[in-house]
């Protein structure tokens, strides 16, 4: 029987959640968030035993290295990509902020 994730793959849908355990509270809900996403999503959790102010540093290192494997495995050509030459709305947007 083929999983629901593979079907999501199949589908072209690669979502995935990461799940930053932050605070008490964060303790309480994912567990939940899990058992409600388990088997349909690929889920990551985080955490750190920083200082606070230091865990947002390890939490972009974290996140950086999991978009650094997600742009290998798919082999993302960062400097020729598919929307290159559409790119100006974004920095138009961008200015109009």
């Amino acid at each position: 029987m083929i999983s629901e994730t593979d079907l999501l793959k199949k589908k072209g849908v690669i979502t995935h959640f990461i799940l930053v355990n932050h605070s008490p509270q964060d303790e309480n809900i994912i567990p939940r968030v899990e058992k409600m996403l388990a088997g349909k999503y690929p889920l990551w959790q985080i955490s750190s035993q920083l200082e606070e102010d230091l865990k947002i540093l390890e939490y972009e290192m974290i996140t950086n290295h999991f978009v650094m494997q997600l742009i290998e495995q798919m082999n993302i050509n960062q400097i020729e990509w598919s929307g290159k030459e559409r790119q100006n709305h974004l920095w138009i947007l961008s200015r109009k902020l």
